[in-house]
Formats: C-alpha cells, structure tokens, sequence
C-alpha cells in the first residue's frame, strides 16, 4: 500500500472508536435489440470468446427466474458503446444487475478521474465498473454490478462451477457462521498496535451477530491473535480453507501481495501472489474482502490478486477489493455499511450489499450517531477536512466486485432461544430452543467477542526461538476458541431443550450458540446470560 503508515493508524482508530460508541435468466438473446414480454432484469456483457462458457451459468439464472439480455463485447468495443447498450436496455427494461465477463481488455472499464485519493500517492485515474452501473450520471450506482474477470474459457469455467456448486451445495460443515479476519500492523510499538488490536476485533465485534463465530489473525507479535510469525502466511491460507460466509483482510496491500509481518528478528509475508496455488477451500468458498490498497487492480495487464483468487478452482467465491490507494474514513464508512447490509439488513444477493453500502455511504443520515461520530473524527483529522464528501465519493469508484451481483448470500434461519437471562456460576441452566429444521446442532456457551476463555500471556519481549514462536501459535489457537463447552446434538424440527452447567469461573455477560445443519437447511441462533457474582451468605 502506498499511502502513509499514518493513513492506516487513521483508519483503525476510526473503527476502535465508532464501532465501540455504538453502533433471474430468460432465454439468453445475443443481441440488445430482442426482448420478451416480461423484459430483462439481467445484462450480461460477455466477451464473445467466452460466450459458450457463460451458458451453464445462463441456465443456472434462468432455473432462478432471471431473464438475461446478453451484450456481445466485440474486440472493438469500448466502454462507452457498453455503457450505451447497458443505457438504451435498462431504459425500457427493469434492470436490477449487471454481470461484465471477461477481464480488462476483453470488457473494457472506465477510468475515473481521482481527486483526493492522489494526496495519498495515487495514480491519477481510478479503474472502476461503477461508471457503468451510474444511469444517471451522479457516480452514485442505480443497479448492481459485478464482473467475471477472466481471461479465457478455461477460468469462466471454473468460476461459473464454483458459483454454482456455491448456491447448490447442501450445508454439511459449519462454514456459513464463520467470518475469519485477517489483519496487518503498523508497528508503532506497544500501545499503537493494542489500539490497532482492538480496532480489528471490534470491527468484527459490533457488525456481526452473536451467533456468528469470528476469528482474527492479527500481525502484531504483541497479540494473543498472533501465531509463529514465520508461518503466519499458513494461518492466513488456513483460515481462507476451512471454509467461511466472509474471509476479511484489513491493511496495507499491493496489486499482487499483501503486506508483511514485522518481528524483532526479521520480517514473513502475510499473503503473497504464488500462496494461490495453496487456497483449496473443500466446501464454502468464502467471499473474500479486502480492506486495503491495489487488491482488485484488475486494469493491470498481470491479474491483481483478487482476480487470481476468484480464478483459482477452490479459492473465494468472489472478492471485493480497491483498484488503486484506498483511504482511511471512507473506508471505514463503506465498511460498516456492507456489514450493516450484510448481517442487519440480510441481504439475499452479494450485489446487492455492495449497492446498498455504496448508496448509504453517500446519504447524510442525522439520526445515525455512528456515521455523525465517523464524519466528525474525519473532519477534525482529514489533511482535506473539506472532502470528505469526495472521500467517500471517490470509494464508490474504487471498490469492486470482482465476482457474480447474483450470488445469493447462504443466510440462516433462525433459531429462536429462550431460557434465563441470568444466573450464577455452577448453575445448571435450561435452554429452550425452536428450530425451523431438524439436523445436527451444535451447541456452546461462549465468551463475548474480544474476551478469553483463559489468561493470555503478555509479550514485552520477542522470544525467537524454536519453541517460543511455537507457543504463539499454541496462544493463537486458544484465543480464537471463545467456547467453553460443546454439545453435539440431533435436533427436531420445533421444540427443545437442553441443558448447561455455568462452570464456576464464569463471569460476566456469556452466550449460548446454537448452529444446526438439516438435509437441505440450516439454522443459527444465540442467546445472551449475564453470570453474576454469588452473594456471599
């Protein structure tokens, strides 16, 4: 990333801050002047090379109910006879998304004259798709859009089946209430990288739901979060493999690499492009977020990494990612928002929660103190306090979706639990629980985000040896399980109840999380109990 060190210190301390305050396919038509009586609510703009690999993904739309009009990208086309065409449908057709496959310059993009990201070391112009899903010329989007940045028929191959078998898979492993965090460091010392600790698990902490299960692999070897730095690379692919709904990554980042951990005895990279062939997610293909620079500079003539991750067989589902400098403040804006999208709100269609973020990212809300608190921090630290607006403007031309609008997020049903909402500890609690589906339920008592369930070590000294960075990552692994304790249960569809002891250590707020998986469904749910301190007698 080459913004400033400064630029990311921002960034983190905006999140620790606000988030602790508060918080479809028709029969396919090759040319733009058919349409049916329904009219289309696709636009496929389709490299005519790869037209023959998009039709499994056609036929998967069309089985959805999406009608699809499909542009042919001839090899003279530019973007602005692209736009045209995606112009001259939507206006008598109700367009809801567009689907661009082929890579840069098989589907040509826009460029985009950047303003306030250049003071950060930017390049002048910003690659974006947004330009083409705007239909109203104020940058802001009106659909939503994603793109299919392959080079060949052999990866649009792999990445239709890997949408596919995504949407289509039954839910056998507890991958959907994963988010799996991965985050880099300044290093500006002790109390720099706590702040930057906190920011990344309170990201996390505020945004998503008690029933989801989250994990941080954090680069600071101060961390609890951080395991043996010269094998932190191998967290990072682990975490990406076992499969998650989002696998998230906040920091500094390039076109083909991400950054580096920095230790007293050397550095070790965090992700770097030749780590792709080693991303083999058997089942839940994660989608992949990246809050950092250059991640989805998908213009550059060599693919940028989140292109090569969508591309490889078993690597994320899709990604979401900067073409070029990314900024603190905005950021961190259009951050809240997806999560807010996501997780608050449910959206059903990944594209839908880029558009939606984008939209709110740009509205003025009185009533959302968080956003208030985010706009007033920026204002008073910003190098350009007047811009703000441009900021996060700007934000919408940079971030892409560099997969399917389409993907239908895989979202739970619910879990209704009930029991006490208080109790002692060495108390014997029942938990009553309506489930939608009957399955294997996996049930645990858990400690609230960014909480232990033991007493970490604290680091004021680097131990390089063997068996020192060995215990990182023994302290790694016990700070990312929050249980203590675990049922396996089969569950009936309604009604049931089980019971837990509260062991006597027990403090303090603690969740029951409830995760069940049918023959063809699946179900979340939690339930918070205060543990309070027993009267002495």
């Amino acid at each position: 990333m080459s913004s400033s060190w400064l630029s990311y210190l921002r960034f983190f301390t905006l999140c620790v801050v606000v988030q602790l305050m508060a918080w479809p396919c028709g029969s396919a038509a090759d040319t733009a002047s058919a349409k049916n009586e329904d009219g289309y609510n696709v636009i496929a703009v389709c490299s005519q090379q790869l037209r023959t690999s998009l039709e499994p993904w056609l036929q998967h739309r069309s089985e959805q109910g999406y009608r699809t009009m499909v542009v042919p990208a001839t090899p003279n086309a530019n973007a602005k006879n692209i736009r045209d065409s995606i112009r001259q449908i939507a206006a008598s057709n109700p367009v809801e998304s567009i689907v661009l496959v082929g890579d840069v310059p098989l589907v040509p993009t826009h460029f985009e004259k950047a303003v306030v990201n250049v003071s950060w070391g930017s390049e002048p112009e910003i690659a974006s798709d947004n330009w083409f899903a705007d239909l109203d010329d104020d940058a802001i989007p009106d659909v939503a859009i994603g793109r299919l940045s392959v080079d060949n028929s052999v990866e649009l191959d792999r990445v239709v089946n890997k949408i596919i078998r995504y949407e289509n898979e039954p839910i056998s492993r507890p991958w959907p209430r994963r988010v799996n965090l991965v985050a880099g460091v300044g290093g500006f010392g002790a109390i720099a990288d706590k702040i930057l600790e906190n920011a990344t698990r309170s990201f996390i902490t505020k945004g998503i739901p008690a029933e989801y299960r989250t994990s941080t692999t954090y680069a600071s070897w101060r961390s609890p979060y951080c395991p043996d730095p010269r094998h932190f690379r191998d967290a990072t692919i682990e975490r990406m493999n076992e499969g998650s709904l989002l696998w998230i990554y906040i920091g500094h980042g390039q076109r083909r690499n991400l950054d580096l951990i920095r230790v007293p005895a050397g550095v070790a990279p965090i992700f770097q492009e030749h780590d792709v062939d080693k991303v083999a997610a058997e089942s839940g293909a994660p989608i992949a977020v990246f809050l950092s620079c250059y991640a989805g500079a998908f213009d550059e003539a060599n693919d940028c990494l989140g292109e090569r991750l969508v591309a490889a067989e078993k690597g994320p589902v899709a990604a979401v990612c900067g073409s070029r400098v990314t900024m603190p403040y905005a950021m961190a804006v259009l951050g809240n928002e997806m999560l807010r999208e996501c997780f608050a709100n449910r959206q059903t269609r990944l594209g839908d929660v880029i558009l939606n973020a984008k939209r709110r990212s740009m509205e003025v809300d009185a009533n959302d103190g968080q956003r208030r608190l985010l706009d007033a921090l920026a204002k008073s630290i910003s190098p350009h306090p007047e811009k703000i607006a441009d900021e996060r403007k700007e934000h919408l031309w940079l971030f892409n979706l560099l997969g399917d609008p389409l993907l239908q997020i895989r979202h739970p049903r619910q879990v209704e639990i009930s029991g006490a909402k208080a109790a002692f500890p060495g108390d014997e609690v029942t938990i009553d629980f309506d489930c939608p589906c009957h399955g294997k339920a996996i049930i645990e008592l858990t400690c609230p985000r960014g909480r232990f369930t033991f007493d970490p070590p604290t680091r004021s000294e680097f131990d390089a040896s063997d068996a020192g960075m060995a215990s990182m990552t023994d302290t790694y692994r016990l700070a990312n399980q929050d249980s203590w304790l675990r049922q396996d249960l089969d569950v009936a569809a309604g009604g049931n109840s089980t019971k837990i002891k509260l062991a006597d250590h027990i403090r303090g707020p603690t969740f029951v999380r409830i995760f069940v998986t049918g023959e063809s469904d699946f179900a979340m749910g939690s339930h918070q109990i205060y543990v309070r301190r027993r009267p002495k007698e």
